[in-house]
C-alpha cells in the first residue's frame, strides 16, 4: 500500500494475477471433481449423500468464481481510489466480494461434509459415527449463522448503492469513503470471532476425517504400499487445514482501520479460495483410487492386490 500522502499508482492490480491462480487451480478441481462423479455413474449408478454434497460445493464454487470474475472485472485488486465509478463502483466491488465470502463458506463447509459422510459409509462404530455426526452439524451450524449474520449486517452495503449518486453528478467524488461504509460490514471483534470458530470447526472436522481412514485403512489386508496410498488420499483435507496458517495471519495483520481495504485483502482472500478449492479435491481424491488402478492395468503397469504368502504344507513340514 502506497505511504500516506501519496497517490498509489494506478499500475498497480493485483486482480489480474488473483485471477490467473484461481481460475487455473480450480480448473483442476472441476477435472478432479468430475472424474469422481464419472467413477460413481460407470459401471453403474452409485451416488450417495456425499457425491450430492460434493456437488452442491461444487455449485457454489462456480457461483464463487462467477463473483469473483465480476469483481476483477470492475477493479478488485486495484488500488480504491483507482477502482472506476468512484464511490459506486466501490460499493459494487464490495457487494461482490461478499458474495464470494458467502458463496466460499458454502464450499468450504459442503466439501467438508461430503467428506464425512463418506467416512459415515466406513465405519461402523457407533463412537465415529457420532463424532461424525457432530463435525457435520457443526458445519451446517456454522453455515447457517455465518450466512444470516452477514445478509443482516451487511444490508448496509447491499442497498447502499441505490443512494450512491452516480459518477456523472457534479456531486459524486472519485476518492472512497470511509472503509466502514463501503468494504466493511462486520467490525473487527465480529471478523476475528467468525474466523476464529470457522479455523476451529475446520481444524476439528479436518482431524476426525483424518484419523478415522488411518484406524480403518491400516487393518485391512493390502500392501503397505497401497494402504500408504489410500491414506494419503484419505487425509489430504489436512492440506486444507495448513491453509488457516496464512488465513489468520492475514486477518491477524489486516489494517481495518486502512482506507485502502480491498487492495489489502488479495492475500488473505487468495488462501480462502485455495482452502475451498483444496477442500473439494480432498473429498474427491479417495473415490480415484479404482479409475487410477485400471489405467495402469490396460498401459500394463503394476496394480495393487492383496499380499500373499506361502504355507507350509505337509510335503515341507520336516520329521
Amino acid at each position: 500500500m502506497a505511504s500516506s500522502g501519496t497517490t498509489p499508482s494506478a499500475n498497480e492490480d493485483r486482480g489480474q494475477r488473483l485471477l490467473a491462480s484461481i481460475l487455473s487451480f480450480s480448473a483442476l478441481v472441476f477435472v478432479i471433481y468430475l472424474a469422481r462423479i464419472w467413477t460413481r455413474l460407470r459401471p453403474k449408478y452409485a451416488l450417495t449423500a456425499a457425491d450430492y454434497t460434493i456437488t452442491v460445493a461444487m455449485v457454489a464454487k462456480t457461483l464463487n468464481i462467477v463473483f469473483l470474475v465480476l469483481a476483477v472485472q470492475n477493479g478488485f485488486g486495484k488500488h480504491m481510489v483507482h477502482i472506476p465509478g468512484g464511490t459506486a463502483g466501490i460499493i459494487t466491488v464490495s457487494n461482490l466480494v461478499l458474495g464470494c465470502w458467502m458463496t466460499g463458506v458454502l464450499v468450504s463447509g459442503f466439501g467438508r461434509i461430503s467428506i464425512a459422510s463418506l467416512l459415515l459409509t466406513l465405519t461402523s462404530s457407533f463412537r465415529w459415527k457420532m463424532l461424525l455426526r457432530l463435525t457435520i452439524a457443526l458445519q451446517l451450524l456454522y453455515m447457517l449463522t455465518y450466512e444470516v449474520v452477514q445478509l443482516v449486517q451487511c444490508q448496509n452495503i447491499i442497498s447502499s448503492k441505490s443512494r450512491v449518486p452516480s459518477s456523472s453528478s457534479p456531486s459524486s467524488t472519485s476518492s472512497p469513503p470511509p472503509p466502514s461504509s463501503s468494504s466493511q460490514c462486520l467490525s473487527r471483534t465480529s471478523v476475528f470471532v467468525f474466523q476464529l470458530v470457522s479455523i476451529s470447526i475446520d481444524m476439528l472436522s479436518d482431524l476426525v476425517c483424518a484419523l478415522l481412514p488411518i484406524l480403518i485403512v491400516w487393518r485391512l489386508s493390502r500392501s503397505t504400499l497401497e494402504k500408504l496410498l489410500v491414506i494419503l488420499l484419505m487425509t489430504s483435507c489436512l492440506a486444507a487445514t495448513l491453509c488457516g496458517i496464512p488465513k489468520l495471519y492475514y486477518l491477524v495483520t489486516f489494517d481495518f482501520s486502512g482506507r485502502d481495504q480491498l487492495y489489502d485483502l488479495i492475500p488473505e482472500f487468495f488462501w480462502f479460495r485455495m482452502e475451498e478449492g483444496i477442500v473439494i479435491a480432498a473429498a474427491c481424491a479417495p473415490l480415484l483410487k479404482g479409475p487410477v488402478e485400471r489405467c495402469m492395468r490396460r498401459v500394463g503397469l503394476p496394480t495393487f492386490g492383496i499380499p500373499t504368502r506361502d504355507l507350509n504344507t505337509v510335503m515341507r513340514v520336516t520329521v
